[in-house]
């Protein structure tokens, strides 16, 4: 059976959109405030850090993070790429990588199109044939018929090589 193709309203997209980039403004905030204590407690970063992952129940690690990002991505860089995703913020440098960055927004990519082209040496054809083996895999059901005696021999083809 065919699933049939998914439609949300565009306001719906609009509303996720909104939230997302509320996400994104709020860690950075985060990283801004931490930045500002610990220019005020020269020395105590690590204690900071710990101090305020206890105390909010959070991860040391995650509250690090803010704080690094937001050294790095200052707010000019931010306001350059405003629709950029939080997880190629994060794995990003907008001097290194601006671009990257730039094809990255202005041709759309996922997190993971933005990995393989900054690490080349992650797309080995071994590589490649998995992601399409696991893709067909876990689409099986939305072939029918021919269409699905095809995609198996695909599978059936692949399989033996990896």
């Amino acid at each position: 059976m065919v699933k049939k193709s998914l439609q949300l309203p565009d306001e719906v997209v609009d509303d996720f959109v909104l939230l997302l980039e509320r996400g994104r403004e709020m860690r950075f905030e985060v990283g801004d405030r931490l930045i500002e204590l610990v220019k005020r407690n020269v020395g105590r970063r690590v204690d900071i850090i710990n101090y305020l992952a206890g105390k909010l129940q959070v991860s040391g690690k995650a509250l690090y993070d803010y704080y690094r990002i937001a050294e790095r991505w200052k707010p000019e860089y931010r306001d350059m790429y405003p629709t950029l995703e939080w997880t190629i913020v994060r794995n990003s440098d907008p001097i290194r990588d601006k671009e990257l960055l730039d094809k990255c927004v202005g041709e759309g990519w996922t997190y993971g199109r933005f990995m393989d082209e900054r690490f080349p040496s992650r797309i080995t054809q071994e590589h490649v044939l998995s992601r399409v083996y696991a893709i067909l895999k876990r689409n099986m059901d939305r072939f029918d018929g021919e269409w699905q005696k095809k995609a198996q021999a695909i599978l059936e083809m692949i399989e033996p090589i990896l």
